[in-house]
């Protein structure tokens, strides 16, 4: 197959330097054939002069010329710009020579070696050009954000760790009302003016970003010089951190006290309010209740609309519900669909109840937002206050207990949590030791989801999944036991009992298909997991490249430097590393090109949202490439239908999994389509 690289991307031209003119041709004219811009140069000399003009985003050296030789003419090249900013290909006759060595030290991005084999060279031009386009594109962003910084007077900070100085712009100190010459000059001025709740946190927090990939996020409250507090949200990263330097945390500060106590999207009190509400309320009037408020459908909607069509609903619902609140009543928004009633002067079921078919009556009719008719419903869950209610979140953990109930039940628009919470919190219970009994019984088994190859249809691999076989309830699907094992840690042990089902099953597969397991959270960040890889696959006597473990980018994004160097050392091992749900979460591609990762999942939410929006269609593009331009394979989740196969395979896409290929198949029927293709 041909490498096509976008010619959209390919602004500037690639420079060819050689001495001898049929090898400048042959390269120019193949170069121009697939679109690129070039230039040529006979000899060292000329290539400086021309690199100086400008335009020039790659060279391709040849080493050995007259006069002045390739790596010559890369060190002068070398003295203004770096690897990225001019990407540096060695043409070469000598393949065991020093000259690669030479190359290389002298900090040459890449090499090829005579005869020059087309089909190769381009895709190392490609990647050293996508690199560079990247590298320059967040550059710029960087110095956006800069020039915004100082626009916006955002306060900037930064403590020097080694003198212990601490640097507060005059936008930071404006916000707590110091002047230019006064404010904290040192780490414990700084700790002595943040609330005395939140002094311990912003210490240890500050402390203990040792390495540039840990982010800080928190939020304190810190005094003002004219008295009070004020809600800070600090934002920052270490930097030049070595073994003999600790070197320095630089970031910067927002005042959120403004929106801290609010909800953006509603304009309601949030969950903050609520709770200081509550907390003053048990206090003072033991006949109150809570009721959490869902809006039915909400997610289906909110896709529907988009995300500027789901905040315009939440406000108009918002909107109807304080209508029908009491005077003496709170009415809050805790994120998202979901709404909180604090109710005072509550005696009785029957008076919720009323309070509640109130709330209901308001949404008789259709809610109307831009051209569309929306029929809103609401599930409730509601907890009269009780002797058992001594804080806050006892109230408001049994009203989402409540709530849970009626979101069961279709026909149920209110459930309250009296003696059911009881009853429930015992089902749970039980949950957790049959799990711990499940385990040690091995009760827990794999099925296997095809990963198929988009253009041939042929099975490359599997999906390992965990089923749980129940003794007296048969087989329950993971969203019956999955919550409460990663709750309580089990789910470590069940992350174990798959792999090594996967392993063994692999092993007895007559092809050479891949098998994939899910590494969950709490295991991956277990230091136990590389030693319980390699017992399984000593085991199984399976080949560990034809294992891939599973991570979702939030794991590995909840602490990246420790999941980097995890990740490094399952692919020192030759096992294949996919990143889960890429997309979903806290996307970050500044770090993504950090981890040996080798395969992007494409999340079956965005699968689905192909044929809905040129927006859904741009997302699963977006992945495509940038997997691409980082050598990563593609998997996308989820594929029903042929029309969805057909797109992804258009976009580049090269493997898929999901109902239209097959649904998991057990043990024996993985073996049996593995034979079907092998014949």
């Amino acid at each position: 197959m041909n490498f096509q690289p976008s010619v959209a991307a390919r602004p500037g031209r690639i420079l060819v330097v050689d001495d001898n003119g049929d090898n400048r041709t042959v390269l120019t004219r193949r170069l121009e054939r697939r679109g690129y811009g070039v230039s040529e140069a006979v000899d060292g000399a000329s290539a400086l002069l021309q690199v100086a003009a400008g335009g020039i985003e790659l060279v391709l050296l040849d080493v050995n010329m007259p006069e002045m030789s390739g790596l010559e003419v890369l060190a002068e090249l070398r003295r203004t710009y770096n690897p990225v900013e001019l990407p540096v290909i060695m043409v070469t006759a000598n393949s065991h020579g020093d000259d690669i060595l030479r190359a290389i030290q002298a900090d040459a991005n890449d090499y090829v070696v005579k005869p020059v084999e087309f089909e190769p060279l381009l895709r190392r031009i490609e990647t050293h050009l996508a690199r560079r386009r990247v590298e320059a594109a967040l550059r710029i962003s960087e110095e956006r954000f800069a020039l915004a910084l100082r626009g916006s007077m955002v306060g900037v900070w930064e403590w020097d760790r080694d003198s212990d100085a601490v640097y507060f712009a005059p936008g930071l100190k404006g916000l707590i009302g110091y002047a230019e010459d006064e404010g904290p000059s040192t780490f414990n001025d700084w700790l002595d003016l943040a609330h005395p709740d939140d002094r311990a946190r912003l210490e240890s927090v500050l402390l203990s970003a040792d390495h540039e990939l840990q982010s800080l996020l928190f939020e304190y409250r810190v005094r003002h010089s004219r008295g009070g507090y004020r809600w800070m949200r600090v934002r920052g990263n270490a930097y030049g951190v070595t073994r003999d330097d600790p070197g320095r945390v630089v970031g910067f500060q927002v005042d959120i006290s403004d929106r801290k106590l609010v909800d953006p999207a509603t304009g309601l009190p949030n969950r903050l309010q609520l709770l200081d509400a509550l907390e003053t309320a048990l206090a003072a009037e033991p006949r109150l209740a809570v009721a959490l408020i869902n809006i039915d459908r909400f997610r289906l909607i909110n896709e529907s609309l988009g995300t500027q069509g789901g905040d315009a609903l939440l406000k108009l619902v918002a909107e109807r519900l304080q209508t029908a609140v009491r005077p003496t009543d709170l009415l809050t928004c805790l994120g998202g669909d979901e709404f909180a009633l604090l109710a005072r002067n509550v005696q009785t079921d029957g008076d919720m109840r009323d309070i509640v078919d109130g709330l209901q009556a308001r949404f008789s009719s259709p809610i109307e937002l831009d051209g569309h008719e929306l029929h809103v419903s609401l599930r409730v869950g509601a907890v009269l206050a009780g002797p058992e209610h001594r804080l806050a979140g006892d109230l408001l953990h049994h009203a989402d207990l409540a709530q849970r109930q009626a979101k069961l039940r279709p026909d149920a628009r209110l459930a309250f949590a009296v003696t059911p919470t009881r009853g429930a919190a015992l089902a749970r219970l039980q949950l957790e030791n049959q799990l711990h009994r499940a385990v040690a019984r091995g009760e827990f088994v794999a099925v296997f989801q095809p990963i198929v190859a988009l253009a041939t249809g042929r099975t490359v691999g599997f999906e390992a999944l965990a089923r749980w076989h129940h003794p007296e309830r048969g087989e329950i699907a993971p969203g019956g036991f999955i919550p409460v094992a990663e709750e309580t840690g089990i789910i470590g042990a069940i992350d174990d009992c798959v792999l090594g089902i996967a392993c063994r099953e692999a092993a007895t597969w007559s092809g050479a298909q891949f098998v994939t397991v899910n590494v969950s959270g709490r295991r991956f960040a277990d230091p136990s997991l590389i030693a319980v890889i390699d017992a399984k696959l000593a085991a199984a006597r399976l080949d560990p490249g034809r294992l891939k473990l599973e991570i979702t980018e939030s794991t590995i994004m909840t602490d990246a430097a420790a999941a980097a160097n995890t990740v490094r050392s399952i692919a020192a091992r030759g096992i294949g590393v996919a990143i889960d749900d890429f997309g979903t979460g806290y996307s970050s591609l500044a770090y993504l090109h950090r981890f040996d990762a080798n395969t992007l999942k494409i999340d079956s939410s965005f699968v689905k949202a192909m044929s809905a929006s040129e927006q859904g269609m741009e997302i699963a593009r977006t992945i495509v490439m940038l997997a691409r331009n980082l050598r990563m394979s593609v998997v996308a989740e989820g594929v029903e239908t042929e029309a969805q196969r057909n797109t992804l395979l258009s976009l580049g896409c090269e493997y898929g999994q999901g109902y239209y290929f097959a649904r998991p198949l057990s043990a024996e029927a993985a073996r049996d389509l593995v034979s079907r293709e092998a014949a």
